[in-house]
């Protein structure tokens, strides 16, 4: 049975649709099809859309669209049967045209990797409104839906009356990471100066700003925060930290040698703000980044990362999400041996890691695909 993956964005950096491409095919022949040209994956279906100076943002976005959706369909078409594995809103309303236009033969798979009708700080509520209709009228059609943690999952079933989604968490590959010194030795901090890593996108609503306003008021320059990433926040934080040698920041690496830089700091920093729906309900895949190289936690006080944190016994979560919270929790990770939390989190990152969710993916997969070989 042949898989269609669904991506409207670009493929190389988003590690989670590249694990379950990589899953997908290893179970049979499966295309993706995607925004921009992929390194990682050459055989990648891309679709790009040069836009005239004259359209509207609008306009340009709704053909990019309807490129997509053509290229999709001469994809569905190339089959008798398929499954449409749809990453996020956007492409489960692509799916659900697929099916609309082919029939049953086509099956969808909605991977919604963040709780979709609210993802990002600061929407109004006619726009979170819009989009939960838009997500209730599609996700009735979907045959199996994924969420990335238990909040999220509860949600979609008390919000849309489904049977409860599939649990598959962002987590990395099992691996044995050592630690090194590559951080260090990159942007020339002292073996006495402790590295709080922030790994990730640089975007609003991650705590960034907050973690930047703590260590830059600290006196002593013996912790060192360090971002390493890109996104719209990459220029605001390279100007903080040319005027505060406490705050640095590295360019994203590629995901098969993250885990080598994630091991060469001393703790993580996990602490997203509870500006949005998603924010609030999520467990970001730096938390089990950090738990795979063996590093220390320091979190915020958000559902299911406070919840995880404390019952893996891998680090700190603040008692409130604010600069004084942050400072209080970090004083508290400072003073606590971190060789148990070291401990604690390569022990759970055994059950922790893509491999084991793998094994609830392919459950998934066996029941839509069988569901389909059934139809007469």
């Amino acid at each position: 049975m042949r898989t269609i993956v669904l991506l409207l964005g670009p493929l190389d950096h988003d590690t989670r649709v590249l694990k379950s491409l990589r899953f997908l095919r290893s179970r049979g022949p499966a295309d993706i099809l995607c925004l921009g040209k992929s390194e990682q994956v050459p055989d990648a279906i891309a679709v790009n859309f040069q836009a005239s100076r004259r359209l509207l943002p609008g306009v340009s976005a709704l053909l990019l669209r309807i490129r997509f959706l053509a290229e999709a369909l001469r994809l569905v078409c190339a089959n008798e049967a398929c499954v449409c594995y749809c990453n996020d809103l956007g492409a489960l309303q692509v799916g659900c045209l697929l099916r609309a236009i082919r029939g049953p033969c086509v099956r969808i798979i909605y991977d919604s990797h963040e709780f979709a009708i609210n993802d990002r700080p600061g929407e109004g509520r006619v726009h979170i409104f819009g989009k939960y209709l838009m997500e209730r009228m599609c996700i009735g059609r979907a045959s199996g839906v994924i969420c990335v943690s238990d909040s999220i999952a509860n949600e979609y079933r008390r919000m849309y009356r489904i049977p409860r989604p599939t649990l598959v968490l962002n987590c990395p590959p099992s691996q044995d990471v050592v630690r090194s010194d590559l951080i260090r030795t990159t942007l020339g901090l002292r073996k006495d100066q402790r590295i709080f890593l922030y790994q990730g996108r640089l975007t609003s609503g991650r705590g960034i700003e907050l973690l930047m306003d703590s260590f830059q008021a600290r006196q002593a320059d013996h912790d060192v925060i360090v971002f390493m990433g890109n996104g719209p926040s990459t220029q605001v934080i390279s100007d903080r930290a040319a005027a505060c040698p406490r705050i640095r920041i590295l360019p994203a690496v590629p995901p098969q040698e993250l885990l080598l830089w994630t091991a060469s700091a001393d703790y993580g920093v996990c602490f997203i703000e509870d500006s949005c729906l998603s924010y609030r309900y999520c467990l970001p895949n730096k938390l089990f980044e950090y738990m795979m190289a063996g590093i220390p936690v320091l979190a915020s006080n958000t559902i299911d990362v406070k919840r995880l944190v404390e019952k893996e016994g891998v680090g700190v979560v603040a008692k409130e999400n604010s600069i004084a919270g942050f400072d209080e929790a970090l004083d508290r990770l400072l003073q606590t041996d971190p060789s148990k939390w070291r401990e604690n989190a390569r022990r759970a990152s055994a059950t922790f890691c893509w491999e084991q969710q793998e094994a609830r993916l392919g459950e998934l997969l066996d029941r839509v695909t069988g569901s389909l070989a059934a139809e007469p």
